[in-house]
């Protein structure tokens, strides 16, 4: 017979590592969006810091997105580093918009970003909303 903590072991850290990941279509093409691991989402969180040492909820979302989307199937990276500064220069309510969402909702922070952004009045930049 185990242990009640052999058994909360075999039930947590023992278990199978299950990401979640869902297939988003972008003019008919197959993207793979992965739940990251907690140890990327601490990556992103950490690049995503502005001078003052505080989460920037806009980069939070791209850098989120680019260490998040896959070709379906693969481990390889739809997006790089080196397109940062192309995606920024992307339309708004385009493509990243779309992914960024869902990305969002497998990093399990989307509600919680939404509810303190109403709370503070903010946007998504950090900038007073207009109401």
């Amino acid at each position: 017979m185990t242990s009640t903590l052999e058994s909360i072991r075999a039930a947590t850290i023992g278990k199978k590592k299950q990401f979640k990941s869902v297939i988003h279509k972008i003019d008919g093409e197959e993207i793979e969006l992965r739940q990251p691991s907690l140890k990327l989402r601490s990556k992103i969180y950490n690049r995503s810091l502005n001078k003052e040492g505080t989460l920037d909820l806009f980069e939070f979302t791209l850098w989120g997105t680019i260490y998040s989307t896959f070709v379906p199937g693969t481990q390889d990276l739809v997006f790089s580093e080196a397109d940062y500064d192309s995606l920024l220069e992307t339309p708004a309510g385009s493509f990243m918009d779309e992914l960024s969402a869902e990305v969002m909702k497998l990093m399990n922070v989307a509600e919680d970003m939404e509810k303190n952004l109403k709370a503070s009045g903010k946007t998504r930049k950090g900038k007073q909303s207009v109401k």
